[in-house]
C-alpha cells in the first residue's frame, strides 16, 4: 500500500475544515485546469418556524483556491502564498469572485482574500509590472478568518458588483482618444489605390448589387470569387462581404458570420495582411458575442416563463445561475480579445480600420444594452411586469454612455468614407434607442439615412427609414403597450413549447409521437407541453388536486410538467402518471363516476398562481404524494415506460 505523504494528509484536513467552517453554505468540489478547487454557493437562512435544513441556494456564488500548510509560525501576523502569474491572469477574467484560502494546520483556521480585489487595489498600484513576473506573493492577515461570514459575504458581494460594472462597461480601449481629419490619410490612400472598402464594397459587382438591395445577386458574385479557390487578398475581402451579408441578430447567421470571419483571419495571417487579420479577429469575436446575446435572450424568456403560475422547477435557479456564469465568462473572453485588437489598431494609427471595426462593436453594444436593461427586471421578484406593462425610469440603474459609443460619435464626424459613416451613425442611433433616448436615436438614424442616400445605397436607406419609423411608433422599447397589434400573451402550453424549442426539442401537438417507435425524450417533451395547462382538470371538480413532479431533465431546463403528474381527491384517492391526460381519464373512471361530492367549477373560472400554490401545499395532498413515493422505494419518478401507462 502506498503511504500518503504528510502534505496529502494536511490537504485532506484542510478540505474537511473548509467544509466544516463553511457549513452555512453549499460547498462543492470544482475541477478545472488552473487551480480553482471549490465553488461556494451562498444560501438563504430559513424563515422562522422552518426546518434549518430547508435553507435555499441563492444565485450568489464564488470560487476558492485552497492551500493547506503547517509551515507558518502562529506568532506571525500574516500568512502568504506565492501565486503563478498565469493563474492570476486567468482569475482576473473570471465573472465571479475568486478567493485564495489558506488553511493553517497549526491554528486550524482558514484565512482568505479576494484575488480580484487584491489585483485591482494593491498589485496594480504597488507592482504595475507584475505581469512580467513568474509568481506574485499574496499576504493575508490572520484577522481575516473565513468563519466571519458577514465580512466574507460583504467582500463577495462587493467584488461581484465591481465585476458586473466592469463587464457592463467592458470595452474601454481608447477612452479619451481624440481624432482629426488628418488621421484618415491612410484611408484616402487606400481608397485611391485599391478602390476597395472593408465594409463590403470589396468587389464592384457585389457592391452595386448590395446597394440595390439585391442580396442574391451579391451572394452569387461573391460565391464566384470564393469558388475559384485562390488564396489571395480578394478572397479575404469576399469573406468579409459574406460576413456583412448576414444579420447577427439571428443566432444561426451569427454563427455563420463567426465562421466566415475565422476563415478570413486565417487566410489574412497566411498572406501577412496584418490589418485584415485583426479586423477579421474582431469580427469573429463580435459575431460570437451576438451568439451569446441570443442565449441571454433565451434565458430571459425562460426566466419570464418560470415566474408564471407554478411553472418553476426546484433546481432551475441553480442550473440557470451556473449557465449564466459560464456565459458571462465567454463574453468576457471575447471582449478581452476585441480590446486587444482595437488597442493594436489605435497604437499603430490604423484609424480607418478602427472605425470599421468600431461600427460592428457598436451594433453589439446596442443589442447588449437592451439585454442589460431587460435583465435588470428580475422575473422572479414581486411586481414582475407582463404584456401591456411599461417599465418606469426609476427601475433602471443610471449607466453612463459607453466610451466606445462616445468615440463613435466623434469618428462619425471625421471619417471620409460614406458607408462606414452611415454604419457608425446607425449603431449609435440604435444604442441611444435601447438606452431610452428616442430623440437622440432619431437624430443619428436620420443622419445615417441621409448619408446612405448620398452613397446611393437605397437598400440601407430603406432599412434606416424602417428603424426611424419604429422609434417614432414605439418610443420606449421596453413599453409593450405601445406595440401595435401585439399578440396576446402566450398560454402555458405555448410557454412550455418555447422553452423546449430553445433546447432544440421540437414539439408538434397536432402529430403526437408513437410511444412504441419514438424515443422517450420526444414522448416526454410532448407530454410536457400537452400537460402544461392544468386549468381544465381543476375545473372538473373543486376537490381535485393537481401536482407536478419534474424529472431531472425537467428540473434542469425549467419545465415543471416534464415528468410525473399527481392527482388526488380527499373523497376519492390518489393516482400518478407521466401523462396528465391519460391519468385523468383513469382517475375519473375510478373515483369520479357517481361521486356525491363532485362539484364542477363554472366555465369562466380561471386558474391563478395563488390557487395552484395553495393546492400544491395542501398537507393532505403532500402526505398522499409522500406515501406514493415511499411505496416506490424513494423514487419520485418511476422508470419511464409509456406503453404500460
Amino acid at each position: 500500500m502506498t503511504k500518503r505523504s504528510s502534505n496529502q494528509e494536511v490537504d485532506e484536513v484542510g478540505e474537511g475544515q473548509l467544509a466544516v467552517q463553511l457549513r452555512p453554505y453549499a460547498v462543492e468540489k470544482y475541477n478545472n485546469d488552473y487551480g480553482i478547487d471549490f465553488i461556494i454557493n451562498l444560501t438563504d437562512e430559513p424563515d422562522d418556524g422552518e426546518d434549518e435544513k430547508s435553507q435555499s441556494v441563492l444565485s450568489e456564488h464564488f470560487f476558492i483556491q485552497l492551500k493547506s500548510t503547517t509551515r507558518f509560525d502562529p506568532e506571525i501576523d500574516t500568512v502568504h502564498e506565492d501565486m503563478e502569474v498565469r493563474h492570476l491572469e486567468q482569475y482576473i477574467d473570471q465573472p465571479i469572485p475568486v478567493l485564495l484560502a489558506i488553511y493553517d494546520d497549526n491554528t486550524e483556521e482558514i484565512y482568505w482574500r479576494v484575488i480580484q480585489e487584491y489585483i485591482w487595489d494593491d498589485l496594480n498600484t504597488e507592482k504595475p509590472n507584475w505581469r512580467s513576473q513568474q509568481t506574485v506573493r499574496i499576504k493575508i492577515s490572520r484577522n481575516q478568518v473565513i468563519t466571519d461570514y458577514e465580512r466574507l459575504e460583504q467582500a463577495v458581494n462587493r467584488t461581484q458588483s465591481r465585476i458586473t460594472r466592469r463587464q457592463q462597461q467592458g470595452l474601454n480601449i481608447g477612452e479619451g482618444i481624440a481624432f482629426t481629419p488628418d488621421d484618415f490619410v491612410e484611408l484616402r490612400e487606400h481608397a485611391k489605390h485599391e478602390r476597395l472598402s472593408y465594409r463590403g464594397h470589396t468587389l464592384l459587382i457585389a457592391q452595386q448589387n448590395l446597394k440595390k438591395g439585391d442580396e442574391e445577386e451579391a451572394r452569387e458574385s461573391i460565391g464566384e470569387i470564393l469558388d475559384v479557390g485562390y488564396d489571395d487578398e480578394a478572397t479575404v475581402k469576399a469573406l468579409f462581404v459574406q460576413y456583412f451579408l448576414r444579420n447577427p441578430q439571428k443566432g444561426e447567421e451569427a454563427v455563420e458570420m463567426a465562421e466566415f470571419a475565422h476563415k478570413a483571419a486565417e487566410l489574412a495571417s497566411e498572406l501577412d495582411l496584418e490589418v485584415d487579420r485583426r479586423l477579421a479577429t474582431i469580427f469573429q469575436h463580435v459575431a460570437g458575442l451576438f451568439v451569446f446575446a441570443e442565449k441571454r435572450r433565451e434565458k430571459l424568456a425562460t426566466d419570464r416563463i418560470q415566474s408564471v403560475d407554478g411553472f418553476g422547477a426546484p433546481e432551475f435557479d441553480y442550473a440557470r445561475n451556473e449557465a449564466f456564469a459560464e456565459l458571462l465568462q465567454n463574453e468576457l473572453g471575447a471582449m478581452a480579445g476585441i480590446s486587444h485588437e482595437l488597442a493594436f489598431l489605435l497604437e499603430n494609427e490604423k484609424y480607418y480600420a478602427y472605425a470599421v471595426a468600431l461600427a460592428e462593436v457598436i451594433d453589439y453594444l446596442a443589442a447588449r444594452r437592451q439585454l442589460q436593461l431587460l435583465g435588470e427586471l428580475d422575473p422572479t421578484a414581486d411586481g414582475v411586469k407582463f404584456e401591456g406593462d411599461s417599465i418606469d425610469d426609476g427601475e433602471f440603474e443610471e449607466v453612463d454612455i459607453h466610451p466606445l459609443v462616445e468615440q463613435a460619435e466623434q469618428l462619425a464626424d471625421f471619417v471620409p468614407e460614406l458607408e462606414t459613416e452611415a454604419n457608425l451613425r446607425k449603431g449609435i442611433g440604435l444604442y441611444y434607442y435601447y438606452n431610452r433616448n428616442p430623440d437622440t436615436a432619431v437624430e443619428y438614424l436620420s443622419e445615417a439615412r441621409d448619408v446612405a442616400a448620398d452613397n446611393g445605397d437605397t437598400a440601407f436607406e430603406a432599412h434606416l427609414s424602417d428603424d426611424i419609423q419604429r422609434v417614432h411608433e414605439v418610443s420606449d422599447p421596453y413599453d409593450n403597450s405601445q406595440y401595435p397589434d401585439k399578440e396576446e400573451e402566450q398560454d402555458r402550453q405555448e410557454m412550455t413549447k418555447t422553452i423546449l424549442d430553445m433546447q432544440g426539442i421540437d414539439v408538434d401537438l397536432e402529430n403526437p409521437p408513437d410511444p412504441r417507435e419514438s424515443d422517450s425524450m420526444t414522448v416526454m417533451a410532448h407530454r410536457a407541453v400537452e400537460d402544461a395547462d392544468a386549468e381544465t382538470y381543476y375545473k372538473h371538480c373543486e376537490h381535485l388536486h393537481v401536482g407536478y413532479k419534474p424529472s431531472p431533465v425537467g428540473r434542469m431546463i425549467g419545465v415543471g410538467s416534464f415528468g410525473m403528474k399527481h392527482l388526488w381527491c380527499q373523497y376519492g384517492g390518489f393516482m400518478s402518471g407521466v401523462s396528465l391526460t391519460n391519468t385523468f381519464e383513469r382517475f375519473k373512471t375510478d373515483y369520479c363516476e357517481g361521486c356525491e361530492h363532485h362539484c364542477p367549477r363554472p366555465d369562466d373560472w380561471e386558474l391563478t398562481e395563488e390557487y395552484a400554490q395553495k393546492h400544491a401545499e395542501d398537507p393532505d395532498f403532500k402526505e398522499a404524494v409522500k406515501t406514493y413515493e415511499s411505496a416506490l422505494g424513494g423514487q419520485s419518478v418511476p422508470p419511464f415506460d409509456e406503453r404500460n401507462e
